[in-house]
């Protein structure tokens, strides 16, 4: 039971900083085939003041960035963004219809939460940035990844 409770930190699967969450969702989007073919990409951040701040700081940084529309919500709204960050456990259903709804890619910096909840997920494994693909939801939101990051990424 003591093992369980000392277990190294660089087996779990943590959180990453949100500059770098950004930065790894810039750095995947040539590999999803309607992002990559897109010069104009719309992002919603739902109630993640820090991963929204990091993103209008790309923006600033890159100015040919693809990012286009930028905003934050509390809420998901009606309207359609190309990827849609969200953490918040309680949206997460309501996140899952609006993804299949509108065919708009949903990312979390919790990990786990691309298990059964958006189509990417970031954070680290073995003390490393990686990222994790939840397939099937992916399909169905007709997220279309590039086999090259289907084979370095953990796939669900």
């Amino acid at each position: 039971m003591i093992a369980c409770l000392f277990m190294p930190s660089f087996l779990m699967s943590m959180e990453l900083p949100a500059s770098l969450q950004v930065v790894l969702i810039n750095k995947l989007i040539p590999f999803e085939k309607s992002l990559a073919a897109n010069s104009n990409i719309s992002v919603l951040v739902v109630a993640q003041q820090d991963v929204f701040q990091a993103f209008k700081l790309l923006k600033v940084k890159q100015k040919n960035s693809r990012f286009g529309v930028l905003e934050f919500a509390e809420k998901l709204p009606e309207k359609r963004y190309d990827i849609v960050y969200i953490n918040d456990p309680k949206l997460m259903n309501q996140a899952k219809v609006y993804g299949l709804r509108h065919s708009s890619m949903l990312v979390s910096g919790i990990p786990s939460n691309a298990k059964s909840n958006v189509s990417l997920g970031l954070g680290t494994r073995y003390g490393k940035p990686n990222f994790f693909i939840n397939k099937s939801l992916s399909d169905a939101m007709g997220v279309q990844w590039d086999n090259k990051i289907m084979n370095l990424a953990v796939v669900y």
